[in-house]
């Protein structure tokens, strides 16, 4: 019985690692493209607004998207809330 189940645990093992594997590339992918866009790059709220809840309704695995400015404060939420 040990014999069957160390094959069936391998399996299951590289089938788990290549899906993080995915995830963590799609989520690289996704962080590059937001820094390359325009939106980020100019630094306004409004526009950071728009992206961050663009992104929070298109991954619903992310939560707590948020934009800061130079200083460090929050400037605009993913959640579409004021920040504060």
């Amino acid at each position: 019985m040990r014999s069957q189940s160390k094959p069936n645990i391998e399996l299951k093992a590289d089938a788990l690692a290549k899906s993080i594997f995915r995830w963590e590339d799609i989520k690289v992918r996704l962080l590059h493209s937001i820094t390359q866009d325009p939106s980020t790059i100019s630094m306004n709220a409004s526009k950071h607004l728009s992206l961050l809840v663009g992104i929070t309704r298109s991954y619903s695995h992310i939560y707590l998207a948020k934009a800061y400015n130079l200083s460090g404060y929050i400037i605009a939420c993913g959640s579409g809330t004021p920040p504060g």
